[in-house]
């Protein structure tokens, strides 16, 4: 009955219709079947009844005529002879509602013929305990029609949001990366539509997503073969120029321009090794030692072997730490040149370390005439500079090594610039 691949504005008030002209057609027969059902079924007018009616019906006739009743003063007392089982109703002959002398109308009403001293006319008979079976049963065929109908709709409603939560479910499995994953359901037309387009995005995504994956490959492996090709010439410049450094006079210009050459070059081999250090990072090719160091120790071993003037408040507390010897100096060395480079002239750079109950807190600060304040949430961006007109061979690389160097201690690094005051702060769990 229902056809597919129809709009579902079309089918839902078809099927809305049906529902309806089902329960209609369900209500006529429990009506038609009415008498029957409640007659031979549960046998609603039972002998007894028909009995006390016949008695009732004998004793109005008696009275009448011993007393000489007229019609109108039958009426009169027609209260008086009802009761609780029964109402009474006198009819003149004019209103013929019978031609037998007995007739029941739908088992609930009786007509007898009844002879007033006036005129011959009937005696009408309502059966109010055969009228609340049949006043009941129409009400329990409407309330089942209408329940016939709720059930039906209830079942469509069901199975469009059985269909909206399957696609839900599909759409979860899609965001939680399956993007290859193909939603299955729904019959009409824009359900159709809508699982298509869904699946066709996640395909998209995916074929993306790949295309993205290789070319991020590539420039890895681009970044690491210049990387490891341009070290072999710039240590044969490197050994020429110390040469040249170690035979020449100091005060003359091959000496100057030859110590020239070579600072440059040791920005050039510092810029090279953040490069390739920062590649085998976040293709997951570094090879790290985790092993049990306490943090303060390692902290003071750091600052003594620098020149720059460090204001250092370590606590003495017992804190142990698991991390990789080589990472940790170098993302505290990291976090140092930094400070270093970008602080003001004649000011002094800031180390604090302390516990609480599950950290190490390392917090390293600087003063700095640079608006960070819109920065802040930048500065951890590969080869981003928070000023890109300044030659300072930085690779702008330097706090994204420290960021994915301390993912593999299970730390985190926070940014924060307050009142010219620049603020990195390491959050390192405690080992127990």
């Amino acid at each position: 009955m229902w056809t597919k691949n129809q709009s579902l504005y079309f089918i839902f008030p078809f099927r809305v219709f049906i529902s309806l002209f089902l329960s209609v057609i369900f209500f006529i027969a429990l009506a038609f079947s009415a008498d029957f059902i409640l007659l031979n079924v549960f046998n609603v007018n039972t002998e007894e009844q028909q009995l006390e009616t016949t008695k009732l019906v004998e004793e109005i006739r008696f009275r009448i005529e011993e007393n000489s009743l007229s019609f109108n003063e039958a009426n009169e007392l027609a209260t008086l002879w009802s009761n609780s089982g029964y109402t009474l109703h006198f009819l003149s002959s004019s209103e013929d509602y019978s031609n037998n002398n007995v007739n029941a109308i739908n088992d609930v009403y009786y007509i007898y013929n009844v002879a007033f001293s006036d005129i011959n006319g009937s005696v009408l008979i309502i059966s109010n305990i055969i009228r609340v079976h049949y006043i009941t049963y129409f009400i329990l065929a409407t309330l089942l029609s209408i329940g016939l109908f709720l059930a039906l709709i209830l079942k469509e409603m069901s199975r469009i949001i059985k269909t909206i939560k399957m696609i839900e479910q599909g759409v979860n499995i899609i965001a939680n990366d399956d993007l290859q994953y193909k939603i299955k359901v729904g019959d009409e037309k824009e359900i159709l539509s809508l699982v298509e387009n869904i699946n066709s995005m996640g395909q998209t995504i995916y074929l993306k997503n790949q295309q993205e994956y290789t070319e991020e490959i590539n420039k890895r492996t681009l970044i690491t073969n210049l990387s490891h090709d341009i070290r072999t010439p710039l240590t044969s410049i490197n050994g020429y120029v110390d040469l040249i450094l170690a035979k020449s006079e100091q005060t003359s210009d091959i000496y100057m321009y030859a110590n020239i050459a070579k600072n440059n070059s040791i920005r050039l081999q510092k810029l090279i090794d953040d490069l390739f250090l920062y590649s085998k990072l976040i293709s997951n090719d570094a090879k790290y030692e985790l092993k049990e160091y306490n943090a303060s120790k390692l902290l003071w071993q750091i600052v003594e072997l620098r020149d720059s003037e460090i204001a250092v408040r370590i606590s003495q507390n017992n804190t142990i730490i698991l991390a990789d010897l080589n990472s940790f100096h170098r993302v505290i060395s990291n976090l140092l040149d930094n400070a270093e480079k970008y602080k003001c002239a004649n000011s002094t750079i800031e180390m604090t370390c302390y516990s609480t109950e599950k950290h190490v807190i390392i917090s390293i600060q600087n003063n700095t005439l640079d608006d960070l304040t819109d920065k802040i949430d930048l500065l951890t961006n590969r080869l981003y500079k928070a000023e890109e007109n300044r030659s300072d061979g930085s690779s702008g690389l330097g706090l994204s090594i420290v960021t994915e160097l301390l993912k593999t201690m299970n730390a985190n690094l926070s940014l924060s610039f307050e009142q010219d005051i620049f603020t990195a702060k390491i959050t390192i769990p405690i080992h127990n």
